[in-house]
């Protein structure tokens, strides 16, 4: 594909004819459309991401150079490894729950299919600026899907909340969590365009401001309208934290910046938001249940979602306790829940399908070995980010939002379990993708970082 810098597809092409070079530039083509296609349909619509994800696997699977790339990685290896861990603990839970094998099955195979970022990261290391625009389809892609199902002709807002809102996502809570991530790029990227500037501005950057900034504004208004608590939590805790990282806030403010002081305002009218939000009456509610709790007891307490989610964490940690190295198998906590004759496990006369925990959820499934192995893969993605960034090879702009993506996921993962979905899986491949090919190195030349990229510790 005649990348600049690297050094294995110099070896490659040398005396290769004009031939072998079509074919890799119709490669690269491939490779492009199909990154764009998956970008744009991570949070459009499976069908449009999974196409692009299929050009992807053709196109990885005919360049013997991207093989190399990934058996010279000891992270992708340790993928293998977690996807053999995952399959055996399949075989052996279908082996003993035969009536819910094929569920076991099922689920072996969308935990596996997390570890496939290597596909999506082979094109973006081969070419960095990718990652930018990949975002950024991702982000239109989300938009899109939003303003179609406005315009849908059951476009009400309960309709909208409660049917397929944001494209295909059939839940308000994970659309929450989606838009928190956009809101988190349009603070990171875009934040000098979002600002008044005193020189007067042309016609191409007032329309980039003018559009910049109603998607901010519809993307805050379609996440404090899904009444989501979870994504609420996450986005509160991590959003300010990134714009403080990005811009230095307290160093602005010191100096009487007036940029510092447009982006305090910013901050304090999200937090005056939230709190006049619809997700703190929710919360007070569950607050009120906790304090009941504390008082009588989570039996004695009456059924709602907060103690409902307490019952099944409880239960989960109890049943992961009688295996903890192996846990369970996946797929087994719906015919464990089904099978422990709890009300509170059982509400509504159906079990459920996972236990709105996704910490609890591994440890029951896959035991403390699958959980290490999976912590590992996270571990192993964010070092070799943080070591290129201190190296200076890694924006700082790329390195804050990648990390504070890892951080929603971490706070929202308390208290939700989405993990397995189609809509979910896709993020998840863009994210690894995007964090293990910066990670890795590029294969074109290190970009020259200015000073203001630099970490802090560096300077």
């Amino acid at each position: 594909m005649g990348f600049h810098g690297n050094n294995m597809d110099r070896m490659s092409t040398n005396g290769a004819g004009p031939r072998l070079d079509r074919l890799r530039l119709v490669g690269d083509r491939l490779t492009t459309v199909g990154l764009a296609l998956f970008a744009f349909g991570v949070w459009l619509g499976p069908a449009v991401s999974n196409l692009g994800l299929v050009l992807l696997l053709l196109v990885f699977a005919a360049d013997p150079r991207a093989w190399r790339w990934a058996l010279a990685s000891r992270l992708l290896w340790l993928c293998v490894v977690a996807a053999g861990f995952v399959a055996a603990r399949a075989y052996l839970a279908a082996v003993e729950m035969p009536d819910s094998a094929e569920q076991q099955w099922k689920e072996a195979v969308r935990w596996i299919q997390l570890l496939l970022f290597g596909l999506v990261a082979w094109p973006l290391w081969q070419r960095p600026s990718r990652v930018r625009w990949a975002a950024m389809l991702a982000a239109a892609g989300l938009v899109i899907g939003t303003l179609v199902a406005l315009v849908s002709p059951e476009g009400t807002r309960e309709a909208w909340l409660e049917g397929r809102f944001g494209g295909y996502m059939a839940k308000p809570i994970a659309f929450a969590f989606y838009a928190s991530v956009v809101l988190l790029g349009l603070a990171v990227f875009c934040g000098p365009t979002l600002m008044l500037s005193a020189k007067p501005m042309g016609g191409r950057r007032l329309a980039l401001f003018a559009l910049l900034w109603s998607v901010l504004l519809l993307l805050t208004w379609a996440f404090l309208a899904s009444q989501s608590r979870g994504p609420l939590l996450a986005a509160v805790a991590v959003i300010p934290l990134a714009m403080v990282w990005r811009y230095r806030i307290v160093a602005w403010m010191a100096g009487v910046g007036r940029g510092g002081v447009l982006i305090g305002g910013v901050l304090l009218a999200l937090l005056l938001a939230v709190l006049v939000s619809p997700q703190m009456d929710r919360v007070q509610g569950e607050a009120g249940a906790i304090f009941a709790i504390v008082e009588q007891g989570l039996d004695s307490t009456p059924l709602n979602s907060a103690t409902l989610r307490l019952h099944m964490w409880e239960y989960g940690l109890r049943k992961w306790a009688e295996r903890p190295l192996l846990g369970w198998g996946p797929g087994s906590v719906e015919p464990l829940l089904a099978a422990s004759g709890q009300h509170a496990l059982n509400y509504l006369g159906q079990p459920w399908d996972h236990l709105h925990n996704a910490y609890v959820q591994v440890l029951l499934t896959l035991g403390a070995v699958g959980a290490l192995l999976f912590l590992g893969i996270v571990a192993g993605l964010l070092r070799s980010l943080w070591q290129r960034y201190r190296a200076g090879e890694v924006g700082r702009e790329e390195t804050i939002f990648l990390v504070c993506n890892f951080l929603l996921i971490a706070i929202y993962s308390i208290t939700d379990f989405r993990h397995l979905n189609p809509d979910w899986r896709m993020y998840w491949l863009l994210l690894a993708g995007m964090t293990f090919a910066l990670g890795r190195g590029a294969s074109e030349p290190a970009r020259a970082y200015s000073a203001a990229d630099a970490p802090l510790t560096a300077r």
